[in-house]
């Protein structure tokens, strides 16, 4: 599922189609790229006439360019930055 950095970082709602139509799926903010957003039975019929659960898999999207505002905004926002993501790399 696509959703962009704001929606990652803040939470969102977003419209996700499904094989029964499209539904309104919660993104809790904080989720990570690759991270799974779940609800319960929306997702492939069983045999039983049951509903599976739908996962849908978070990719964060973010702009091929940025205006010289947003540019700025990126690196202000990246000044503040507590996260060290390669920290606990190795070799």
């Amino acid at each position: 599922m696509p959703v962009t950095l704001a929606e990652a970082a803040l939470g969102a709602k977003v419209d996700v189609p499904t094989p029964q139509g499209e539904i309104s799926l919660k993104i809790p903010g904080g989720i990570v790229q690759r991270e799974a957003a779940e609800t319960q039975r929306d997702g492939v019929p069983a045999a039983d006439g049951s509903r599976g659960d739908l996962y849908a898999e978070i990719q964060i999207v973010i702009p091929n360019s940025l205006d010289g505002e947003s540019l700025e905004l990126v690196r202000r926002f990246d000044k503040r930055r507590v996260l060290q993501p390669r920290a606990d790399l190795k070799w």
